[in-house]
């Protein structure tokens, strides 16, 4: 997950030790499925949104090959440090990283970054920590070609049992999250062919699908 403005200060403390209090384990499927989703292929621009310390890159530059491109986008310094650390053991050529707000940076500055617009668009886990997500949605959309693949993996209450509600609502607490933002919808409204997935009771969800042809 990344920081949005309000919780800002907290992941820039947490970015050297993010990944061993993240319950990643927990969140790694969520991750694996967004990816298999968006079908990146050899070559790929990929476009990462609240790329935080950076644990989806290593499927995204298995899957883009040697000649394909990573961008991740983060507001956090703390946490791009730990990106650009892991960036430095997978391929750092390949990998281009971003310090940057996702609801203020324009498209054409990611595309720049990219040198190109985006064939996939990923946001893991980061949208719901931004208060205007949507306007986040739309830049990396903005920042993607027609017929590009895009998906958001995001938190809410689990469905089922008190205890398993209340643990999922703390952790999505615990890490700024808005439980009511839902940022998925955007996938279902705004893309075609949708995919979707639910895991961990609803905890966490999963929609990918393709960009419509601009006119």
């Amino acid at each position: 997950m990344a920081a949005p403005d309000a919780g800002r200060a907290r992941y820039a403390l947490l970015g050297r030790w993010y990944d061993l209090v993240s319950a990643e384990p927990l969140y790694a499927p969520g991750r694996e499925v967004a990816v298999e989703m968006i079908h990146v292929e050899p070559g790929a621009r990929v476009l990462v949104v609240g790329c935080g310390t950076g644990p989806d890159l290593p499927a995204l530059l298995a899957a883009a090959g040697p000649r394909g491109v990573v961008l991740g986008l983060d507001a956090s310094a703390s946490m791009l440090g730990a990106a650009r650390r892991r960036a430095a053991r997978l391929g750092p050529d390949r990998v281009r990283l971003l310090r940057a707000d996702a609801q203020r940076v324009p498209a054409a500055r990611l595309r720049d970054a990219l040198g190109g617009p985006a064939d996939a668009v990923l946001a893991p886990y980061s949208l719901s920590l931004m208060p205007d997500w949507r306007r986040a949605w739309a830049t990396a959309l903005e920042a993607a070609r027609s017929g590009a693949r895009a998906a958001v993996v995001d938190t809410t209450v689990a469905r089922g049992a008190l205890p398993l509600r209340l643990a999922s609502r703390a952790a999505c607490a615990l890490g700024g999250v808005d439980v009511a933002a839902r940022p998925w919808r955007a996938v279902e409204e705004e893309l075609d062919d949708v995919r979707s997935a639910s895991l961990a009771r609803g905890h966490v969800e999963v929609r990918a699908g393709v960009l419509p042809r601009r006119t």
